[in-house]
């Protein structure tokens, strides 16, 4: 059985790396490209399990200087 650590991104192209079969540049491609696989699966999960809620843009919101204070303390 396969540890769960095994499974992250970068793991195994960092194994792949380290055994000559992918460069640096390679590498650091196949990591950039799973991670952004990853985080399209993600939101695609919370769009599809969340439909009711609302997007809420921080940057938009009243007090977002009070949040800020708050949140860096």
């Amino acid at each position: 059985t396969t540890p769960p650590s095994f499974k992250a991104i970068g793991v195994k192209e960092i194994s792949l790396y380290l055994s000559g079969l992918l460069s640096r540049d390679e590498v650091e491609e196949q990591i950039i490209v799973r991670t952004r696989q990853y985080a399209k699966r993600q939101r695609t999960w919370f769009r599809n399990k969340f439909k009711t809620w609302n997007l809420l843009y921080i940057s938009q919101m009243p007090d977002i200087d009070k949040i800020a204070k708050v949140i860096s303390k």
